[in-house]
């Protein structure tokens, strides 16, 4: 069954329950399929159909919502542009989409090119009636990379997650992550399909973990998604604020980086009893393909919790560098095959498509081994470095800091492109000093993984999508930053 049905579906059951709220914008069910309607009316009538691309131009709204649904009733795919990027980087998210028009932020329709849908894109793969949504990520080249994900993706995200969460009408969901964020479409999408109520998260209380706290037992939100640096940041508030107790979560989804079960998430599952953990992953490529509801008592729960298990509609191998799967226990690369990107649009896209999908899948770049019929991480190619001839995974030394007491978020970076002169740097938020901090990694972990250097900030720098933002993090360590 199609998404889109199922939120007609919706609408149909129940046309005055609340669909959306936004601040004090609240939009009934009836009110966003009349007006979601009208727009794939006025969409059409300009030549807007399927194989069209539309740029969606307003940020986290009612209105956001209200043009996604317009675009995709009319057949086409949307094309999500972040508010917060620079005009040159939305100049080149624009020629590379290029799309048949862009919906502005009062809903206006502007319409590019000829009288009909354009038959190509300038740069990388033609047109496709299937598409449903693009996205981009910055490539190799710094130039951004699009995504074309098929309606089939969304499609199969709703089918398999509505039954995990179990379709309860009226349920109110948060809307956290950024517009330029997949996991956005699978907040608005599973939220709209279950007849729940989409409520959106004030801009200026997303990195504000007591605001949001706040915000959450105000809204009564019962589900939430965040990367795990934001949820770690709500935790760290959740430990000390007499709100926690107030909460009426049940279920938290984290996505976008490696989740850590830190001291601090694990006291906030011990002080909400009845919530569920979920570990969902999935490169933007593939949308979520591992799922890991973790179980039991969260005291018990590992510092690095499995990926889980494949997804229906997708198939989950592990792979070696020649394309060889490997033996049971053996770490190999996570591929991806089934319902997967298209390609990619955008500078270099032909042979970045070649590349990602040769042989039939998606290598992700990830690496992972199966233990327990469950798959566990194992790092990135990027982030596997060799520290003094051994083999250091960056998301394991911070893992071990996030143990320490005085440590509330951190990230490791490695400095120095020659094997001699190569050492890592931690990057560090809390009350610890680094001798401290050093001697605590040196009881725990071997010499090479011990970081050479402590730098205390105030805060992370977070990218647009709440993850840790390395290369930001990385600046912070150039001579008068710090």
């Amino acid at each position: 069954m199609r998404f889109i049905d199922r939120i007609a579906a919706s609408a149909a059951a129940d046309p005055y329950g609340t669909a959306i709220l936004d601040g004090g914008t609240v939009v009934s069910y009836a009110e966003l399929w009349a007006e979601s309607g009208r727009l794939a009316v006025r969409l059409a009538e300009t030549g807007v159909g399927p194989g069209s691309r539309v740029a969606l131009a307003a940020g986290r709204s009612a209105g956001h919502i209200m043009a996604a649904l317009g675009v995709w009733r009319a057949g086409a795919a949307v094309v999500p542009l972040d508010p917060g990027a620079t005009p040159l980087r939305r100049a080149d998210v624009l020629h590379a989409a290029a799309p048949a028009a862009t919906i502005a932020d009062d809903g206006t329709v502007v319409r590019h090119g000829g009288p009909g849908p354009d038959d190509t894109a300038p740069l990388g793969l033609g047109r496709c009636a299937e598409d449903g949504y693009y996205v981009f990520t910055s490539g190799s080249t710094g130039r951004p990379k699009g995504i074309a994900m098929p309606h089939a993706a969304l499609d199969n995200l709703v089918a398999w997650q509505l039954p995990e969460l179990g379709e309860r009408p009226r349920r109110r969901v948060a809307w956290f992550a950024s517009v330029a964020f997949d996991v956005s479409l699978q907040e608005i999408t599973c939220t709209l399909a279950a007849g729940g109520t989409l409520t959106v998260v004030p801009e200026e209380i997303r990195s504000n973990p007591g605001a949001l706290l706040a915000w959450l037992v105000e809204l009564r939100i019962e589900v939430l998604h965040l990367p795990y640096v934001a949820l770690q940041m709500l935790a760290v508030q959740a430990a000390t604020s007499p709100l926690t107790a107030q909460l009426r979560l049940t279920e938290v989804l984290t996505a976008g980086e490696a989740l850590k079960c830190t001291p601090d998430i694990v006291r906030m599952f011990l002080s909400v009893p009845g919530v569920r953990l979920t570990n969902h992953y999935g490169p933007s490529e593939t949308h979520v393909v591992l799922r890991h509801a973790l179980p039991g008592d969260p005291a018990l729960w590992p510092a690095l919790p499995a990926l889980g298990t494949a997804v229906p509609g997708v198939r989950v191998t592990l792979r070696d560098a020649a394309g060889a799967e490997v033996a049971p226990g053996e770490q190999g690369e996570v591929c991806v095959g089934g319902i997967v990107m298209r390609g990619y649009v955008g500078e270099g896209a032909a042979e970045a498509s070649a590349r990602a999908l040769a042989g039939g899948y998606y290598r992700t770049g990830d690496f992972a081994s199966e233990r327990g019929g469950l798959l566990w991480f194992a790092g990135r190619k990027d982030q596997q470095v060799k520290i003094d001839g051994h083999r250091v995974e960056l998301g394991g030394v911070e893992s071990v800091l996030l143990e320490h007491p005085g440590v509330k978020e951190a990230v490791c970076l490695l400095t120095g492109r020659e094997s001699l002169a190569r050492s890592l740097v931690a990057v560090v938020v809390g009350s610890a000093e680094p001798a401290a901090l050093r001697s605590f990694l040196s009881a725990r972990l071997h010499p090479s993984m011990v970081p050479r250097r402590f730098v205390m900030v105030d805060a992370l720098p977070l990218t647009s999508t709440g993850k840790a933002d390395r290369l930001a993090a990385a600046r912070l360590l150039e001579p008068g930053r710090v």
